[in-house]
């Protein structure tokens, strides 16, 4: 009779016990829904413990404990399947002892410890901690999962904030100086581009900042910012390297800049801060180059930055464009590597026109090219006869805007 009492007794135990973990699971299930983080989830495992009468409880996650572990229990491994034995030996190792792994990737996946209860787990206890495994698996896959849809959403709120800012400071269209004609092509590699023209007055400039992104639209904004007020001192380039050198240097980026400055009668001053040679297509057919004659801004500042002098004559066809252009590359015979280089522009430009004739040649040579950078080319003319005419956006131009492979 007191055999039947007792087995009675531990039935009705056993029963209490499984209601008890039924309804910690159902509300373990809302909690995890609206779980926010690991807090959240080693709240649930405390809750566990306690409706195990377990003395400690721990979870280890993508290869670490989440908070400080016993010693024992930081050397052990984690367990294939429940284990109710700790697996290396130690004479601080409890007694009582309860291991559930979670996840199928022995790497990625983890596990829950459960230790020091009066007696020993049993098997309703295991079951509780292995359905509370499962149920914390899929909660972290959950919010892995949110944090990269958070992670996209800031990156695309990212990228359309540069695209904003580098769009209303780069324009698709300079305004010529009087007795020049001008045109642009400006195709960035991706949505914002460290590519940036500008021009102000008698003022053209084109500039690379490294990088892309937010960061290159930041400092794309400060260089035009800085122009603006750059051209105004007798140093323009001592003056644009106050502004901007030590900001680049501290972001570990450089940029490069090309700036001239014309004048009615065709002379012109000029100066190349690392950015490539400038060419110039003379009316008679013959070519100069106007390499550097500073270096790029973010490697090393100059005391002063002194400008070059030159002219052209009626009819010279100025190029400034970016290594978008230059570094165009495609396979050649045998299989080597060739690049469009700054001989690419000074051939093609050979029977340009004008400078919209020009672009036109350019997009046309550049079709079987691969452009792997922001691209970009300004084409500047002297035309003192009264044929000068605003310049049009580059997306208006007669011939089509190029879209090179990438």
């Amino acid at each position: 009779m007191n055999d039947t009492l007792q087995a009675l007794e531990s039935t009705v135990a056993a029963l209490a016990d499984s209601y008890d973990q039924l309804v910690f699971l159902q509300h373990a299930v809302n909690r995890a829904v609206n779980a926010t983080g690991l807090p959240d989830l080693l709240s649930l495992l405390h809750d566990a413990q306690a409706l195990m009468e377990a003395g400690g409880s721990a979870m280890h996650v993508a290869g670490t404990w989440v908070g400080e572990v016993p010693d024992w229990l930081a050397a052990q491994q984690r367990p294939s399947f429940r284990a109710f034995e700790v697996a290396v030996s130690s004479d601080c190792a409890p007694a009582a002892f309860l291991g559930v792994p979670f996840g199928t990737d022995a790497l990625e996946g983890g596990w829950l410890a459960f230790w020091d209860k009066a007696g020993a787990f049993s098997a309703g206890d295991a079951r509780l901690a292995e359905n509370l495994a499962a149920l914390i698996a899929s909660t972290l896959s959950a919010l892995r999962t949110r944090q990269q849809q958070l992670q996209q959403e800031l990156e695309e709120h990212d990228r359309q904030l540069a695209t904003r800012i580098w769009r209303n400071l780069v324009s698709e269209r300079l305004p010529a100086p009087a007795h020049y004609e001008v045109a642009v092509l400006s195709q960035p590699a991706a949505q914002v581009g460290g590519d940036f023209q500008f021009a102000l007055g008698n003022w053209i400039m084109v500039g690379d900042v490294s990088g892309k992104g937010i960061g290159a639209a930041l400092f794309t904004g400060m260089f035009v910012s800085s122009l603006r007020l750059a051209v105004l001192q007798e140093d323009v380039g001592a003056a644009i390297a106050v502004a901007v050198h030590a900001q680049l240097e501290a972001a570990e980026m450089l940029a490069t800049l090309a700036v001239i400055h014309v004048q009615d009668d065709g002379s012109f001053r000029y100066l190349n801060m690392g950015h490539p040679p400038l060419l110039i297509r003379r009316a008679d057919g013959s070519t100069e180059l106007l390499k550097a004659t500073a270096p790029p801004l973010g490697t090393f500042a100059l005391p002063q930055y002194p400008m070059t002098l030159g002219r052209l004559a009626p009819g010279d066809l100025l190029c400034l464009y970016s290594d978008g252009v230059s570094e165009a590359q495609r396979t050649g015979p045998g299989g080597t590597l060739e690049l469009f280089e700054v001989q690419g522009v000074e051939q093609t430009l050979m029977g340009a026109a004008s400078p919209d004739h020009g672009l036109e040649l350019l997009s046309q040579a550049l079709q079987t090219w691969e452009i792997q950078d922001d691209l970009t080319v300004v084409l500047v003319q002297y035309r003192p006869e009264p044929l000068h005419r605003p310049a049009v956006p580059s997306a208006s131009l007669a011939h089509p805007s190029p879209r090179f492979p990438r």
